[in-house]
Formats: structure tokens, sequence, C-alpha cells
């Protein structure tokens, strides 16, 4: 277990480093000075030192010095967490042999990391208590099931592609051109005869149609055309001659308005 010797004045300050670090199954040394500080790190060994700066009698910096300096306490690193938060006070206390510099108020996560990372090799590791370790996952049968099945999947998509390509390939290979010395003409020629022959070989009642599938209608005769019967020539009409009525003739004709004696009246 991870044992961590704090050396700081303020009360509430040491309350706040004591709830953190039991919560975490860190074990915690306490010390209200510096000059106490230093006797505890002589007689307790502890596996860290968490430093105030401020205060009385002996600042945290001359604490850190007497630590890191002494053949009996050299090798137990010391973190200085302070308010004073100046960059020449981080390089000051660096200089006096702390690993790390922390501000306050401090977080929890911030500081548990700090220890994590500054203790020595071999301890326990910080918050074992309240957060479980990683176990290995165990291989089970389902496991091994499931990477057989998805290495069949990746084989036959693998021969699914090679077929693919294959087929890709032999598509785009040209045909065989004709060879020897024949024109395109007599191409043309061979292929127009046959053409008849097969046409000629297949019977009018057999052909059927190429789009419907029915058998096609069958042919018609045609009627030869009838020609029509000469008329004969209608004689002339020639009109006939009437002869005229003779007139009978008198002598002295009487107009209608004379008299007898033929006096006109």
């Amino acid at each position: 277990m991870t044992r961590i010797l704090v050396i700081d004045d303020s009360p509430t300050e040491m309350a706040r480093f004591r709830e953190v670090l039991t919560k975490n199954n860190l074990t915690i040394l306490e010390a209200r000075n510096g000059e106490q500080g230093i006797q505890m790190a002589i007689d307790e060994q502890p596996d860290l030192v968490l430093m105030d700066v401020v205060m009385p009698e002996m600042n945290g910096f001359q604490a850190t010095r007497k630590i890191t300096r002494n053949k009996a306490t050299s090798h137990i690193p010391v973190i200085i967490v302070s308010t004073k938060n100046q960059e020449t006070d981080r390089v000051w206390g660096k200089r006096q042999g702390a690993k790390e510099y922390l501000t306050k108020p401090f977080n929890e996560s911030e500081l548990l990391q700090v220890i994590q990372r500054v203790k020595p090799a071999g301890g326990s590791p910080v918050g074992g208590s309240t957060q479980q370790q990683a176990r290995p996952k165990q291989t089970t049968v389902q496991d091994i099931r499931s990477k057989t099945s998805s290495k069949q999947r990746s084989s036959d998509a693998r021969v699914q592609v090679t077929a693919k390509q294959q087929s890709n390939q032999a598509t785009k290979q040209p045909s065989q051109s004709i060879t020897g010395n024949v024109s395109n003409s007599s191409i043309h020629k061979q292929s127009m005869q046959t053409s008849r022959v097969q046409t000629q070989q297949i019977p009018a009642r057999g052909i059927q149609s190429t789009v419907t599938g029915k058998a096609a209608p069958k042919p018609v005769p045609s009627t030869p055309p009838v020609a029509p019967k000469p008329v004969p020539p209608m004689p002339p009409v020639v009109p006939k001659q009437v002869a005229p009525k003779p007139v009978a003739s008198q002598s002295n004709p009487k107009p209608d308005d004379a008299d007898d004696n033929g006096i006109y009246l």
C-alpha cells in the first residue's frame, strides 16, 4: 500500500488531503510544519511527500531542499502543493528538488495523476479500492465461432471478387478476327445466300411471329382481274320524217268578223 506524507499547517487543507487519499486506497501521514515533516520522512520512509510552501519557522522550499539532499531521504519524491502560482515559484521549487508543482485549490483527478506518475515503481496503483482493475477478457466459444464465420465471409468475398475479375477479363478479350484472303464482299454474299436458303426451307404455314409467338395468317390467293364484256355500239337514231298535211284551199275565204256578204262589221 502506498504511504504518503503530507506536510501542511492548514487543518482545512489537511482534511481535504485526507479525504482524497483515503478514498483512493492511499495511506496518509500528517506533519504540521517543515521540521516535523523532515523528521517523519527520516523515520517513516514514506513513498511520496506532498509539501506546502507557506508555513511558519521553515517554509516548504527549505524543507524540500533538506529532504532531497539528505542521503536518508533523497530517494523520496517530493510534490509541492501551494497557493503560490507564479512561474518563478515553480522554477524555484524544481531547483530545490521537487518533482512536480501543483497550485491550490487542486483538482482531485490531477493530483491522483501526478501521484501515479511520480511515485516509485512497484507500489499499489492509485485508486485501487474504488476502481476495479481491468481483467483480461476470456475467449468463449461464441467468440471463436464469430471469428471463424468472419474469416469464412472474408474468404468468400475474396473468391467472389476473383471470379468477377476473371469474368471482366474474359469479356474484355477481343473476338477472334477472320483470317485468310476473304473480302468483305464475299462474306456479304455468303451471308445473303445463307439467309435465302433458310427462308426457302421454312414453309409458309410454319412461320411464327418472333414478337407475339403466334402463327402468321395464311396468305390469301389473289384472284385474276375480270375483263369487262364489250358493249356493242348503239345504232344512230334517225328522226322520222312527217309529211305535212295538205291544207284545204278555199276561194275567197271570209274573215271571221265579216258577214255573209263580205262586208266588215
